[in-house]
């Protein structure tokens, strides 16, 4: 179960991060953003559910849904939506215990972060060449590896009831020996990537890297807001907008 009014309380406050980062979406778009985060949760559950059959025309149907919420089908939306549901595939039929790298892997590829840096980089119209890119791939990489580690930690810390009502599934603290030394790790990556994050937007608008500097940042600023949005649900407020089932 997923909290909608308390998703819609946070898309509303996602429009102030936004702002922060440069970028100014109008309401139409924010309602968009609503609908695709609802969507994921909803795939997500057609997953992780012990009690709910798997469904084919379900999926086809949110991944269509999806598409049509997405800004003039851009390309750059339509790869998001593609590795979101490439990865919860995977996820649901792959050996994710080998190493935290592999888990990763495909793991911070299914929470969905994808789908909305992808929504907002087809809304300003970045061009593909630069969102596959070698820089923006890795960075956006680094975003979906810490959000779906400050996922995994808020199921232990907060929403333990809720993970034993899932079918079961392994979690990034299998990969560590205790929670101290999982938010130790999950600190560190948020802190190294903050770093990466001031010196591609130095890099970029004072040395002009690239002739298409300008492109870089608002990509850049497009998935950087997107972690920003995470760590106030997830790491600030310790909220994941789901429900026990009762």
């Amino acid at each position: 179960m997923f909290d909608k009014e308390g998703i819609k309380n946070y898309v509303r406050l996602y429009k102030s991060i936004l702002s922060k980062h440069q970028i100014i979406v109008p309401d139409k778009d924010l309602s968009n953003i609503y609908k695709l985060i609802v969507l994921t949760f909803e795939l997500d559950d057609l997953y992780d559910s012990v009690d709910k059959a798997f469904n084919k025309v379900e999926l086809e149907a949110i991944k269509k849904e999806m598409i049509s919420l997405m800004p003039n089908r851009h390309p750059i939306a339509l790869h998001s939506i593609e590795i979101v549901f490439k990865a919860m595939d995977d996820e649901a039929h792959s050996d994710l215990s080998q190493s935290l790298d592999s888990y990763l892997r495909v793991c911070s590829k299914s929470i969905g972060a994808q789908i909305i840096a992808g929504y907002l980089a087809s809304k300003t119209c970045i061009n593909l060449n630069i969102w596959l890119s070698k820089i923006i791939a890795k960075f956006n990489n680094e975003i979906d590896d810490i959000i779906r580690l400050a996922n995994d930690y808020l199921d232990i810390t907060v929403d333990a009831r809720r993970m034993s009502e899932e079918s079961p599934q392994i979690k990034a603290i299998n990969f560590f020996r205790c929670k101290f030394e999982f938010k130790s790790y999950l600190c560190c990556r948020y802190l190294f990537h903050k770093v990466h994050y001031y010196l591609y937007l130095v890099g970029f608008k004072y040395f002009h890297i690239s002739s298409q500097w300008k492109d870089y940042i608002v990509a850049i600023s497009c998935s950087e807001s997107v972690l920003d949005f995470a760590v106030k649900a997830y790491i600030t407020d310790k909220k994941s907008c789901r429900e026990p089932a009762h």
